[in-house]
Order: structure tokens, then sequence, then C-alpha cells
């Protein structure tokens, strides 16, 4: 077991400074972590055909048949490290599939407006610097558990920037936040008047903020106002920077995207953009996400059940059963995934199939397949 600091891949912060015991607990308190890695640590589930126990050699022959005659193949995923990204990207780039994000109608809806209007974006590193004032709307923290400590100026709190000058940020927060909610706000912004008295702190300290940072969670917008929501909020973002006082102002948005090493690998291949999964898929990479339209087969990630996959079969892990790399979820910076675990030698000589994790305090028989690997193998894509 590897006890040096590592990079966590199991959200888009990937912070680099955790260690992982045996049982798959970490040094931090994050439970995004700690339910990633004890699932990883632990015997991989069954690979399965409809409700039958199958191998992967069975999922394999199974989904070759399905796709041999198939024009485009459909995938989708949520996040994919830097190889099977790669993967991706040529494919994509040989006509063989349509790719697709598995993200929320809030994720989907700034993504269209920030499209279509254009964004005044930051760093982490940006806003652990220079902001005053951070604003998060929607579920940020149960996202991103360690954001708060990873903003932190204090000595401990990491490394995203060396200066760490001047008081922690303030915060505001608010669930969700629907289209004339935020209309109000930004009314009484610009106004300086404040109709409703419950609003009146915040008001004044979004007016009084020399650097406001907004990080918007994946559930930032209220059902059915996703995109109406989004325009204001990245229009009024922009006209706040325009404005001939804003010289010493500064208004941002933070989107964390977990796709952040997809869309960026895929663009670099293809000059092409991704876009939200919208009908049933032939193969998803990865967990399910919440609302997660049904697959044909299910590589990795925790087996959804037949009702949303109707094959599945277990798949190693980068940064944990296998050395990968990714990029963090504000595009800065690309970190090393180094294998964590203990591996048994594969059983198989087919080169699908991958040794699960063993730990050091129990022994597993079950392996997983290496998604990249698999993926190449299953559409015939000379291996690289």
């Amino acid at each position: 077991m590897n006890r040096s600091p590592i990079v966590c891949p199991f959200c888009p912060l990937n912070c680099d400074d955790l260690t992982v015991a045996a049982n798959g607990q970490t040094d931090s308190d994050c439970p995004i972590a700690e339910q990633g890695f004890s699932f990883a640590m632990a015997a991989p589930p069954a690979p399965r055909i409809g409700s039958d126990p199958a191998s992967p050699d069975d999922v394999h022959r199974l989904a070759s048949t399905w796709f041999a005659k198939q024009d485009r193949v459909r995938i989708a995923t949520a996040s994919t490290p830097l190889s099977t990204s790669r993967t991706l990207a040529t494919m994509v780039a040989d006509s063989r599939i349509e790719l697709f994000v598995d993200e929320t109608p809030s994720q989907s809806a700034l993504r269209t407006a920030v499209a279509r209007d254009g964004n005044v974006s930051a760093t982490l590193g940006d806003v652990k610097k220079h902001a005053d004032l951070i604003w998060t709307i929607g579920d940020v923290s149960g996202q991103m558990p360690r954001l708060w400590q990873r903003l932190s100026r204090s000595p401990s709190s990491g490394d995203l920037t060396t200066d760490r000058s001047g008081p922690t940020p303030a915060r505001l927060s608010h669930a969700s936040m629907g289209a004339n909610q935020f209309a109000d706000i930004a009314f009484a912004i610009r106004s300086g008047s404040t109709p409703d008295a419950s609003q009146a702190d915040l008001i004044q300290s979004i007016q009084s903020a020399g650097y406001l940072a907004i990080i918007l969670a994946p559930d930032a917008f209220d059902a059915g106002q996703e995109l109406t929501t989004a325009e204001w909020i990245v229009k009024w973002t922009i006209q706040q920077n325009q404005k001939q006082e804003s010289r010493s102002r500064r208004v941002v948005l933070v989107g964390m995207d977990a796709a952040t090493t997809l869309r960026s690998v895929v663009g670099w291949h293809t000059n092409q953009r991704l876009t939200a999964t919208m009908t049933n898929v032939d193969i998803r990479l990865g967990n399910a996400i919440a609302g997660a339209q049904p697959a044909k087969l299910q590589i990795g990630g925790v087996d959804p059940g037949p009702e949303l996959a109707h094959a599945y079969v277990p798949a190693g892990i980068a940064g944990v059963h296998h050395p990968d790399a990714i990029i963090r979820g504000d595009a800065t910076v690309t970190l090393p995934l180094d294998r964590c675990v203990e591996t048994r030698p594969a059983e198989l000589p087919n080169s699908i199939i991958q040794p699960s994790a063993q730990s050091m305090d129990s022994s597993f028989t079950g392996r997983t397949v290496r998604p990249d690997v698999f993926l190449k193998s299953l559409f015939a894509v000379k291996l690289a």
C-alpha cells in the first residue's frame, strides 16, 4: 500500500494530498474520497448480463455482437482519465462513435449559456488569491467536500497558490437559484434598493465586494428554470465586468467540471464540442449520475442494475488500480494518478482483463477490465 500522498480521482477538485489505508480509509474528512476508495478496495461487483452472472469475456462477446454492424456506437460518461479520453477521441475522429457527457440540467444549461454569450471565468488559484467574497449556489460542499479547505489561505490548506496574504474570503450561499430570484437580486444590486429585507445582507455584500467569485454546483438552478437562470447569471457576470466603475471590481464564474479531461482531449483531437446525454446510449463508462439515461452496457462504476444497464462489467479505476493522469476540473493543471494498491497477476491471457485490487488484509478473486483497453478490443482499435 502506497502511503505517500496521492491525487484523488473521485471529484473535480482532484486533491493531491491524500494518503489511503489498506481498507480504503483516507486521512482527510471527505466522504466522497472515503466512499470511492472503499468501493475500489473491495471485491469488485460481479459481471452480469441481464440478471444472470457472466464473465468479462461473456460480456465482451455479447457487446461485440451488439455493435458489430452498428455504424456509430453511442457512448456516455461523466468523467474519464487521460488514456481513456485519448481512446474515445480517436474513435470520435474515426467516426466510430458518438460521444456524450453525462451531466445535470444545471451543468448543461450553464454550458449552453456560456457558448452563446461568453464567460468571465477564473481558476481555483485565482479565487484563492484574489477573492474577498465567494458566493456558492447549489450543494457545493456535498459535491466537493474539501472545497473550502482548498480555498482557505491558511498555510496548511494546500498549494493551489503560494500567495496566502489577506483574510479568508467571506462566504454567501444559496441552496439553489431560480430565474426570478436571481433577477430580483440583480435588480436590487443595480438600483441600490432592497425590497426584500431578508436579502439586505446578501445585496450589500455583493455590492461591496472587490472580487466576487460565484461557484456553481451541479444542482445550482431550480428545476425547469435551468437555462433561463444560467443565461441571467452569465449575462450579469459579463455586464459587471464591463461597467466603467468595474475597473477595480471583478466578478467571475467558477464551474468545476468532472469531464474537463475528456472535453479537452476531444477538443484538441477533433475540434468538436461534446454535448449532454439526452437519450439512451449503447455504452456508459463509469457511474451513472442521477437521472441518467439507460445503457446497453456499463463498463465500471457501481452496478446500476438491469434497469439502467442490460449488461455490466466491473472496471479498474485510474489512480487506484492503474496509473494515469487527469486534468483538474478548473482546467489549470494535469495531475498524475498513481496506482495505490497491490494487484494480483492476471489469470487470463486476454488483454482486456486487469487484475483486481488486493488489500493488505483480505484476498480478492474477482477480476476487472481496464476501460480504455476494453474499448480498443471491442472496436478493434489498434493498441497504442
